[in-house]
């Protein structure tokens, strides 16, 4: 399979203008990566778009399919720039496609600072056909990154349990920031992800105790072997104002396990010292 590295071109300014005001709230171009997941650690939504036929150095393309990807950021993973590794965030997008007949379509980003690695592939429903992945690199910051985050003035963190309970009860939607250096591994320091997980919650249960059950996933092309994986977190959060996540990596094709982390965080109280999962009503 063929990469290039590219230098994003932007789409017209009216569909830019579309994404930047909403609603009547300014969006605000994220222009590092640095600053692309401290948006993300603290709640904020960020909005991407991105035309494949900007990314092409060659003609003609390696592939037959040339998409324009756009959406909001869900379910996501990232690491921050340390001294020794580079940072990297992950996000994905599944739909269902009808083209003669049902299948499913996926788009991956994984952003190592400038450079976004863009896959996508028709796996087919059961996510089993690895043969149609195709791929490209783009150089996003270099003034043609399309990426924007909604203005935060109106963002508020809930930091306790009732807060959370309150909100859903009341039909808000409440997002929610883990890093998980700040939690207690079950398998003792040092043995679970290090990195930070985020989503919104979009369908919860309460239980009996009173405990709120959620669930996020994401499928991914991994690009080293060029297959897929699903990511998914199980979190329960509990009245004592402790969060519980627990992280699976599975084969989406055949549900086999390939690792699972457990942790264990407060509920961050906003303090100066705050530390813990984050929980966040926009």
């Amino acid at each position: 399979m063929a990469y290039s590295v590219i230098y994003l071109s932007c789409l017209n300014v009216c569909v830019i203008s579309s994404f930047l005001i909403s609603g009547n709230q300014r969006s605000i171009p994220v222009r590092t990566y640095d600053s692309l997941v401290s948006y993300l650690e603290n709640g904020a939504e960020v909005r991407y778009l991105f035309n494949i036929s900007s990314c092409l150095q060659s003609s003609p393309p390696p592939f037959k399919d040339i998409p324009v990807f756009g959406d909001e950021i869900k379910y996501f993973s990232a690491s921050i720039n340390s001294g020794e590794d580079s940072g990297q965030l992950i996000f994905s997008n599944v739909d269902y496609i009808n083209e003669n007949e049902v299948n499913k379509e996926i788009h991956t980003f994984w952003i190592v600072n400038d450079t976004a690695k863009v896959f996508w592939a028709q796996p087919g429903v059961y996510i089993n056909i690895t043969d149609n992945i195709s791929g490209i690199y783009c150089k996003w910051t270099e003034g043609q990154g399309s990426l924007w985050v909604k203005n935060q003035a109106k963002q508020r963190q809930l930091t306790s349990f009732p807060e959370i309970q309150t909100m859903l009860t009341s039909g808000e939607e409440v997002g929610w920031v883990v890093n998980i250096t700040e939690c207690q591994c079950a398998a003792g320091k040092g043995n679970c992800y290090h990195g930070i997980l985020g989503d919104t919650i979009r369908g919860f249960k309460m239980a009996k105790d009173s405990s709120i059950h959620f669930s996020t996933s994401m499928t991914t092309i991994f690009p080293v072997a060029m297959n897929f994986i699903q990511l998914t977190t199980f979190v329960r959060l509990d009245v004592n104002n402790t969060a519980t996540f627990i992280t699976r990596h599975l084969d989406p094709s055949t549900f086999e396990q390939d690792d699972i982390d457990i942790i264990s965080c407060p509920i961050d109280s906003g303090s100066s010292i705050g530390r813990g999962a984050k929980f966040y009503v926009n």
